[in-house]
């Protein structure tokens, strides 16, 4: 891959990668710094990935990027809770914190699915899941929300 075509790509998904990490993660620096080390990893490919697979493949590698980061800290036992979040209303602020409420991977399901419209279909071979357990996963954590949302409202 050449610098032009590189560039050209990091210009059109930067920001869904770092959309991606910040719905795992929740913590802007780590989510930039996973989103460098992600178009890293694209640039030193030796394989080409062709146009029509690259979207799913750098969401792919985000995700895991986001699960190694999370297991890194996690065996530290150091639980970061700075969160900075660039959100224009209370509306977004409201979902953020509600989909702080559940787990990463149940996290990044909802959010490619109801954030960035994936189907389950599409989630499922960008992650290498079933559709099926991508869309009781997704339904499992809106119960899940649910429940957690009508508790706080009584």
């Amino acid at each position: 891959m050449d610098i032009k075509e590189y560039e050209r790509i990091v210009h059109k998904y930067q920001d869904l990668v770092l959309r991606v990490a910040m719905a795992n993660i929740n913590h802007l620096e780590d989510a930039k710094d996973i989103t460098q080390d992600v178009f890293v990893k694209l640039f030193k490919q030796d394989e080409f990935i062709d146009e029509t697979h690259l979207k799913a493949w750098l969401i792919r590698v985000t995700v895991n990027q986001c699960h190694s980061l999370f297991r890194r800290h996690f065996r530290k036992n150091r639980m970061d809770v700075d969160f900075e979040y660039e959100l224009a209303s209370k509306e977004h602020i409201t979902v953020k914190h509600e989909l702080e409420l559940l787990k990463p991977k149940e996290r990044v399901y909802v959010y490619l699915h109801y954030i960035e419209g994936y189907t389950y279909k599409e989630i499922g071979q960008m992650l290498n899941k079933n559709e099926y357990t991508v869309a009781s996963s997704i339904r499992r954590s809106l119960k899940k929300l649910k429940m957690v949302l009508s508790e706080e409202t009584l």
